[in-house]
């Protein structure tokens, strides 16, 4: 593969990550795809016959695992978020319970 191809696959698999990450981070099969395209680009960069300077190399692996690991935080965020509607619900839930257990009076036998 030539310079050239090697470059506009490193562009589009970081605008995938930019881009198409944030949007589709729980669909498992698109997470992995694109984590799995960062690591592999990682261990291609260092695969024989790629004649770059050592220090573009480094950097450039060292971009896409850093890629690979912000795709986890994107992740966990978007899980975070598709979880908090049922976070509030639930603690609306329990101080409604309280609030209606405290105007209730106790009840005993009234004697009289």
């Amino acid at each position: 593969m030539g310079l050239q191809a090697e470059l506009i696959a490193l562009f589009l698999l970081l605008a995938v990550n930019r881009l198409a990450l944030p949007r589709f981070a729980l669909i498992p099969a698109v997470f992995w795809t694109i984590t799995g395209l960062d690591l592999g680009g990682t261990l291609a960069v260092w695969l024989p016959g790629v004649e770059d300077q050592l220090a573009v190399r480094a950097l450039v692996s060292v971009v896409l695992v850093f890629h690979a690991v912000q795709n986890f935080a994107v992740r966990s965020s978007r899980r975070e978020q598709a979880e908090e509607p049922a976070r509030r619900r639930e603690r609306l839930a329990a101080l409604k319970s309280a609030s209606e257990a405290e105007r209730e009076p106790p009840q005993g036998n009234a004697e009289g």
